[in-house]
């Protein structure tokens, strides 16, 4: 009976061991993933109020898709018109939502076009469980944003099921 026992036990010890492949989801960036643009916003100074960029409410009238697709590997795709302009680079998360973008070749139409050196710090913010990202441009010298803020929804995601990210020109 003891052998029994004994045997038990260790069975069951060996099924509850640490396994790490259940926690990978949970330490993935949030930023990775593919990302749909649906809506920006400018401060203008001259007014001293916020525009929606293009007169738009949030997701209509968008001339043409921007995608944005951030992979694990910390490479970056910005997809703009379905692959007629789209622009390669890396990402990296620098702590306290501070991304490190840096964009380096475009594409037009598929060919390439030329080679970049576009390199920025940006504060991104991710709202409604890391279904809505907002960029707030020219952070990086500028604990405020520099007055332009885009906002992205994941892939499948529908951007009005959030209440919770912020629009400063409704």
């Amino acid at each position: 009976m003891k052998k029994l026992l004994l045997l038990s036990a260790l069975l069951i010890f060996a099924c509850t061991g640490d396994d790490s492949s259940n926690d990978d989801d949970n330490s993935a960036d949030p930023i990775i993933g593919v990302w749909t643009y649906y809506y920006g916003e400018y401060y203008d100074e001259s007014t001293n109020s916020w525009i929606i960029e293009a007169e738009e409410t949030p997701g209509e009238n968008i001339d043409s898709p921007y995608v944005q697709t951030f992979y694990e590997s910390g490479e970056l795709l910005f997809d703009f018109d379905n692959g007629g302009e789209t622009f390669t680079g890396t990402w990296q998360n620098m702590g306290d939502n501070v991304y490190l973008i840096n964009v380096n070749t475009a594409f037009l139409d598929g060919d390439f076009l030329e080679t970049l050196e576009e390199e920025s710090n940006n504060r991104i913010l991710f709202y409604c469980t890391n279904n809505i990202l907002r960029w707030d441009f020219g952070w990086e010298n500028n604990p405020d944003p520099e007055n332009s803020q885009q906002y992205m929804s994941k892939q499948g995601y529908n951007y009005q099921n959030c209440n919770e990210a912020p629009y400063n020109a409704n």
